[in-house]
């Protein structure tokens, strides 16, 4: 119920740091401080001393990996309905499967 605050509270806390330590975004400051703020002020957000890039965490982990999962629970489904599971779902199941551990690893 409260993880919109926690969520709000982080994107302050990096937006006032990065305009604090001078990390700016390619373009510099815009006139629309809700734009800058929405789009965020760093190319590549960092903690932990830079071993932690958040971009990466949340925006390319959960959307590979809740692709790779919506694949395989098609295939499922196709094997309870049809019995089996055609060619065309295992290429497909396999080809994107390994374009996401690709970028993830």
């Amino acid at each position: 119920m409260h993880s919109w605050k926690h969520g709000a509270a982080g994107l302050g806390s990096l937006f006032w740091r990065a305009l604090a330590s001078g990390r700016q975004h390619l373009s510099g400051l815009r006139p629309y401080p809700a734009y800058d703020f929405w789009m965020g002020r760093e190319l590549n957000p960092r903690l932990l001393r830079g071993a932690f890039d958040l971009k990466e965490f949340c925006e390319l982990y959960p959307g590979l990996i809740g692709w790779a999962l919506v694949n395989l629970g098609m295939a499922h489904k196709q094997l309870a309905v049809q019995g089996s599971v055609s060619t065309s779902m295992v290429l497909v199941n396999a080809f994107q499967l390994y374009y996401v551990a690709d970028s993830l690893w």
